[in-house]
């Protein structure tokens, strides 16, 4: 087998077991962030950085071993992105959700609709 097919074959393997992963043991990756102020998800030595862009649908991620960047093919890096990103998203429920806003406390400002009786 030639070994651009094999390198294909073993980054989509990886990129599966990452994303399984990052959707199942969630305590185990860290979120921080990197030097240049980018989001950073890590665990053992992988580390995932989202470089973000002007349209967000063009936000690059980058994927280390070490000091070595992976190569992922593209559907499989935006998997994988959109797997770093729900951690995030996910992460930043659970610390939001430690605080306690109630609705009860907060004023209404909406206008409710009135329904018409019909008659009987």
């Amino acid at each position: 087998m030639p070994v651009f097919i094999r390198m294909r074959l073993v980054s989509v393997r990886l990129a599966r077991a990452l994303r399984r992963s990052i959707l199942t043991e969630q305590k185990l990756w860290e979120i921080d962030v990197d030097d240049d102020g980018n989001p950073l998800v890590a665990a053992g030595p992988f580390r995932l950085v989202l470089v973000p862009r002007t349209v967000r649908l063009f936000d690059a991620l980058h994927m280390y071993c070490g000091e070595a960047e992976i190569w992922m093919p593209l559907v499989w890096r935006v998997r994988l992105r959109n797997a770093v990103r729900l951690l995030i998203v996910e992460n930043a429920l659970e610390m939001f959700g430690s605080t306690d806003l109630s609705s009860d406390s907060q004023p209404r400002t909406g206008r409710r609709r009135v329904r018409k009786r019909q008659p009987a």
